[in-house]
């Protein structure tokens, strides 16, 4: 049953996004820990502009604690505003008993805020003209709130169908698990720059050799294994959903060597990055 519904939920996710509403989810409960692995997948923002953010050494830091504040927030009820840069967005979440399950946000677009445009005026100080460029390619159509709640409404139920199932199966979280899901929390808010399994441990508080056993026993695979996984999904969405050049799409994703990307890219989905590019638009 849990099975069926997170599936329905990443699919219902891909059909919003190939219809042109770049949707994520992000800030979820901890009853849903169980599906942490396959719900950071649709965290990451889809704009160009915020990988590049991302990968940039004096901003990376700043999405993850904007992501912070948007948890503590605790936000009710939806609402239409913009980020530290100046990327506006729907912010819908998803509340039960007084409870959040998680946020949806609709994002990706420019200019319906004065205090975005102040955001992105600051921000291109700090990193420079080619933020500036990648601000001009945010959409300036802003769709109908009642368009964006009808559009993300099944997400609503289903996520909270999802919670109900977890809390009716739900195990004792122990020190294990939770390791891991700090461990994965750290990944998907580091890959897109070098980092290794040493400063990870020490950043986590736990031995080197623990949290490689640790992680190998709870997901079955390798951390390198599968921060490779993440850099390499990250990348093909990249490809279909923004314009950057296969070289910068690798070093914004955490590939150094461009040759090696287009190598491993090609061993992962058959096709060179920009054969999947042009056969997937």
């Amino acid at each position: 049953m849990q099975n069926e519904i997170i599936k329905d939920i990443t699919s219902y996710i891909l059909f919003l996004r190939k219809n042109g509403l770049s949707v994520t989810v992000s800030c979820f409960d901890k009853s849903l820990e169980k599906y942490f692995p396959i719900l950071y997948q649709y965290e990451v923002h889809l704009s160009a502009i915020c990988s590049f953010l991302k990968s940039n050494p004096s901003t990376c830091k700043l999405c993850p604690q904007n992501k912070e504040k948007l948890m503590q927030k605790r936000v009710e009820k939806p609402y239409y505003s913009c980020c530290y840069a100046g990327v506006e967005e729907f912010v819908v979440p998803i509340i039960k008993d007084g409870n959040l399950i998680c946020n949806v946000s609709v994002s990706g677009y420019r200019g319906k805020l004065q205090k975005s445009r102040d955001f992105a005026e600051k921000m291109q100080k700090k990193t420079g003209k080619y933020f500036a460029y990648l601000y001009s390619q945010l959409k300036t159509e802003v769709p109908e709130e009642t368009y964006v709640l009808q559009a993300v409404k099944p997400l609503v139920y289903m996520f909270s169908q999802l919670q109900n199932e977890c809390i009716r199966t739900s195990d004792i979280v122990n020190t294990s698990s939770e390791l891991y899901r700090k461990a994965l929390r750290y990944i998907y808010d580091n890959y897109m720059n070098s980092f290794t399994i040493e400063e990870m441990a020490k950043t986590l508080n736990y031995s080197e050799s623990y949290l490689r056993h640790i992680f190998v026993k709870q997901s079955g695979k390798s951390i390198a294994k599968t921060v490779l996984a993440i850099r390499l999904s990250q990348a093909s969405t990249l490809l279909v959903s923004t314009n950057l050049s296969v070289t910068t799409i690798a070093l914004e994703c955490g590939f150094c060597d461009g040759n090696y990307f287009s190598t491993v890219f090609k061993k992962k989905y058959g096709v060179s990055p920009m054969k999947y590019r042009q056969g997937n638009l």
